[in-house]
């Protein structure tokens, strides 16, 4: 199998309008990080048990709070993001023996070197999907996720009008998302914002991106 290169199929509709590393930049500077309730957190570990074993992968971390939760379940996480000052801030929070971050821009260019084929049991999306290419990222994900390896989505749902660093999913972009996996399980935890767990993508083995 050969790594994801570029998008495929149609590019997403709003894709003119993704927001630069800049933005990210100014808006994490703001100070604008995205805590993990409680009650996702309980409903994270319902339907993914983490442990020392396991390894994750945290697409679109900001700061790093999700990645740094997930090491204290005891996990290997490594968190990637495009936009420099959020990994600044990531790692100036302090240092851990099964945390890293590094810097990745999932849109337009090739995984690193760290990630290999079939070589993570998570990939972790949280806020951060309505910002990637939908046919790249899973054309990226189940490459690089194990057989019955899980993909964990928040998001927010689409609405008209949103500011461009507040974007959200459309109905049809979670059917999507949700296709060719072996279970899938879902919830709201506002009626603007949706969880998803999705595991062991059916076709992994015979995927090429």
């Amino acid at each position: 199998m050969s790594a994801p290169q570029g998008s495929h199929g149609s590019p997403d509709p709003a894709a003119h309008s993704w927001p630069a590393a800049q933005d990210w930049d100014e808006w994490h500077r703001a100070g604008r990080a995205c805590v993990a309730p409680f009650r996702e957190r309980e409903w994270f570990i319902q339907n993914f048990a983490p442990s020392p074993q396991l390894a994750a992968a945290d697409l679109g971390c900001g700061t790093g709070q999700w990645t740094r939760q997930l090491t204290r379940w005891g996990m290997q996480a490594t968190g990637y993001d495009f936009s420099r000052e959020a990994l600044r801030q990531a790692r100036a929070a302090g240092a851990h023996p099964r945390l890293c971050f590094a810097f990745w821009d999932v849109n337009s260019t090739r995984p690193p070197d760290t990630l290999q084929p079939r070589s993570v049991d998570l990939v972790t999306c949280r806020w951060s999907l309505a910002y990637f290419n939908l046919t790249r990222l899973l054309a990226t994900v189940t490459w690089i996720l194990k057989p019955h390896g899980t993909l964990y989505i928040l998001t927010p749902l689409h609405a008209p009008g949103r500011d461009p660093l507040d974007r959200g999913l459309t109905q049809a972009q979670i059917a999507q998302l949700m296709t060719g996996w072996q279970s899938s399980r879902t919830r709201d935890f506002h009626r603007t914002v949706r969880g998803l767990v999705l595991r062991g993508y059916a076709s992994t083995a015979e995927r090429t991106p």
